[in-house]
């Protein structure tokens, strides 16, 4: 059977059809597309911790719990040391904003 042979204004006509479709769908469903792209991320960043529980002989539910618990326990933690260093650096905010004028005093009198 032969193959049939279409122009190729045709062929690019079609492919540039088919990627503006195709750009158009996505940027309708990025509300959803990128909750799941997350999702994606954290399964595959979890999945090692859920086989090393499975290697242990702890059940399949279990071993899904406790991974799910760990990821909060671990983003919880870093949420908390995270919003510590940034109490700690507004309390300095204003130190840092005099020092700073100071030094371009400075360096404005060294320049001249």
């Amino acid at each position: 059977m032969p193959v049939k042979q279409y122009p190729f204004y045709l062929k690019a006509t079609v492919i540039l059809f088919g990627v503006i479709l195709l750009i158009y769908v996505l940027f309708n469903l990025q509300a959803i597309m990128i909750p799941l792209a997350f999702a994606m991320v954290f399964a595959i960043l979890l999945n090692p911790v859920y086989t090393w529980f499975r290697k242990r002989k702890i059940p399949n539910i279990l071993s899904i719990t406790l991974t799910i618990l760990l990821a909060f326990i671990v983003f919880g933690g870093m949420l908390y040391f995270l919003s510590s260093q940034i109490a700690k650096f507004t309390d300095t905010l204003p130190l840092l904003k005099q020092k700073f004028s100071t030094l371009t005093i400075q360096f404005g009198q060294w320049v001249q």
